[in-house]
């Protein structure tokens, strides 16, 4: 199993041990937890893809026209 070694200031830790107390947990399980659902949040949510098609036979959503890039410098970014 591997390791790791944090290093927060009094008032992070304090946040972080009484989170872990409130949960019934250890400091270890409560941040490898916090990890493994931050993680997890960073994925497509469980129904994102039910909603291809979903708009039907809506004809006022159209694909825009391809219009050519416009390769000239914008003047206030110059």
């Amino acid at each position: 199993m591997g390791q790791i070694s944090l290093y927060m200031n009094d008032q992070e830790m304090n946040e972080v041990r009484a989170k872990a107390s409130e949960q019934g947990m250890t400091i270890s399980r409560y941040v490898a937890k916090a990890l493994r659902d931050s993680s997890a949040q960073s994925t497509w949510p469980t129904s994102f893809f039910s909603l291809y098609g979903a708009l039907g036979e809506d004809d006022t959503f159209v694909e825009p026209p391809d219009e050519p890039f416009n390769s000239n410098p914008i003047p206030a970014l110059n």
